[in-house]
């Protein structure tokens, strides 16, 4: 998905849950998380590690993780497909058998998320396998490939967006994050750089959404959001100088961007 959540409908969200409500007597409460934190850790334990640690999810070899798993948790098999993907709308059947970096890197970010509130070794063993997987597909211009099927890779290194460059990212920042693993400090830089000297638009005052091909001439919000989210704000205060400097300049760029280019009262 591209777009975000309309800014309104987001700001309306949050002014929902932020309002204080009214007790009986008519006094103003103040606003309550949605759950107590443990039923948040339940959830995790319950309903989402045992999805995402089945050996299936794991990939061969480890770090390998597949994009495409049946609602059993199976991963995708063209001889025995499951109904959900094999009936799924045709974009998405168009890229079975396809394995994408972007959901690599964010399904590191869930383990080193998980590993974060529940402590668990093993969990921090898979987000280093996914990172380390990531990080070896650093080409020497510091980008990463879409994707990786049967047919090779793709597609050219000046078609890979912006956005999927940064959610390759996110992988390598949240496991850097946790750990400060030496052996992705050069590819985590080598993204950013390459992102920024490479898809920065002086005449456009922004990030390009791609360099070449069909969509070369797009001008995409989530080109600047989403290295926002994905890496910097992970990777900028945990970061060495002088590239922690450099990436708080970023963030202050894409901030002045998004507010110059796409807010409006």
């Amino acid at each position: 998905m591209r777009s975000p959540m309309p800014l309104g409908f987001a700001l309306l969200l949050a002014a929902t849950a932020c309002a204080p409500t009214l007790v009986g007597d008519g006094a103003a409460r103040p606003p309550q998380p949605p759950a107590a934190a443990a039923d948040w850790v339940g959830h995790l334990e319950r309903d989402l590690v045992p999805f995402w640690t089945q050996p299936a999810a794991l990939g061969e070899p480890l770090g390998a993780f597949p994009t495409f798993r049946c609602d059993d948790g199976r991963a995708w098999d063209p001889g025995d497909p499951c109904p959900e993907l094999a009936q799924a709308p045709g974009w998405l059947r168009e890229a079975l058998g396809r394995d994408y970096w972007r959901m690599r890197g964010r399904q590191t970010y869930f383990y080193g998320a998980a590993f974060h509130l529940l402590g668990e070794e093993r969990l921090l063993e898979l987000a280093r396998a996914g990172a380390l997987a990531i990080a070896a597909q650093v080409d020497g211009y510091g980008s990463i490939p879409t994707w990786i099927g049967p047919q090779g890779e793709g597609p050219a290194r000046g078609e890979r967006t912006a956005q999927d460059l940064a959610y390759a990212q996110l992988g390598l920042a949240m496991t850097w994050y946790l750990t400060r693993d030496p052996l992705l400090l050069e590819p985590l830089l080598a993204v950013e750089r390459h992102l920024f000297e490479s898809y920065w638009r002086d005449d456009w005052g922004m990030l390009a959404w791609t360099l070449d091909g069909p969509e070369a001439g797009h001008q995409e919000l989530v080109a600047q959001l989403d290295p926002i989210n994905a890496f910097l704000l992970l990777g900028a205060p945990s970061l060495p100088e002088p590239h922690r400097e450099r990436w708080l300049a970023h963030l202050e760029r894409l901030a002045r961007v998004l507010i110059g280019r796409y807010w409006s009262e």
